[in-house]
């Protein structure tokens, strides 16, 4: 290692146990709670509710904590509250067709030591259910949303991965963490750093940072909007103008059907087969760095 590199390597490793010792100095002055860091996240039991299943629109507001979405065989909504630690702060509320859940994590610095959540909050959901949108504002915690294929929904959250079993439509505001869908409609995406998996889906529109792209099957029209990371599409069988507008990684799109494809790449190499450029409807792709491989 040469002077210079020396110099950096003990200046990376100088900042990294100024910021550690910060932090410890940081819990140790708001008085952590050391006995939290137990990664039983899910806890017991605390609280929970019921209502009559009439409710047309749901919020569920958390910090630190994870969200579930289940579906019940009882004729009615529930909210269950859990924790590993009892220090919560929560409140049920529902009016003129609203049901609101709000909970949040009183362990002070839970978040800035990045442990994840502590608890869990729980909705269950009849499969025959009125809710016409449900709304997720999350701040760090993971989220499952179980099979609801009639149910539309926004999701806002900071920190923690994402898996969606079944929705028909939904928003998807995520900073960091990974998206895993198995099945949904449409989705709008925004996505900073993770990477996006979704089995079936018709019309996507995702604008992400870093992370790879991978969609199994896409039946209507997508556009995708990357920095970094690789895009893989396996069966796109398109009715509309679609665009791939990406910055660094390869593109490969096994079978694309029902438009021509125009793909240019700055540094790569490019391979469309079976292209037919008498198709009414096109799929632009464009690459700064990487290969594109179509067909």
């Amino acid at each position: 290692m040469n002077k210079k590199g020396l110099i950096i390597l003990i200046v990376f490793l100088s900042t990294v146990c100024v910021l550690m010792t910060a932090g410890f100095i940081y819990l140790l002055t708001n008085n952590f709670d050391w006995s939290s860091l137990d990664f039983n996240y899910e806890g017991e039991l605390i609280d929970s509710i019921e209502y009559e299943n009439d409710a047309t629109s749901l919020n569920v507001d958390t910090k630190s904590i994870d969200v579930y979405f289940e579906e019940t065989a009882s004729d009615k909504i529930s909210l269950e509250i859990y924790s590993n630690n009892k220090k919560i702060d929560y409140s049920f509320n529902n009016e003129n067709g609203v049901i609101t859940l709000k909970a949040y994590n009183k362990i002070k610095g839970s978040i800035f030591i990045g442990f994840g959540a502590h608890g869990k909050v729980v909705v269950k959901l009849p499969k025959e259910n009125n809710i016409e949108e449900f709304r997720i504002d999350q701040k760090v915690g993971d989220i499952r949303i179980g099979s609801f294929e009639n149910l539309n929904g926004s999701i806002y959250n900071s920190v923690g991965d994402l898996r969606i079993d079944a929705l028909n439509n939904a928003k998807i505001d995520l900073s960091t963490g990974d998206i895993k869908i198995k099945k949904i409609n449409k989705v709008e995406i925004k996505h900073s750093t993770g990477d996006l998996d979704i089995d079936s889906v018709s019309e996507l529109i995702n604008n992400s940072s870093t992370g790879d792209i991978k969609i199994d099957n896409i039946d209507y029209k997508f556009e995708i909007t990357s920095k970094t990371g690789d895009v893989k599409i396996t069966n796109a069988d398109l009715k509309e103008d679609s665009l791939i507008d990406h910055k660094t990684g390869d593109i490969k799109i096994r079978k694309v059907t029902g438009v021509y494809v125009e793909a240019t790449t700055n540094v790569g190499d490019t391979k469309i087969n079976n292209n037919d450029r008498y198709l009414e409807k096109t799929l632009t792709i464009k690459n700064k760095t990487g290969d594109i491989k179509i067909n």
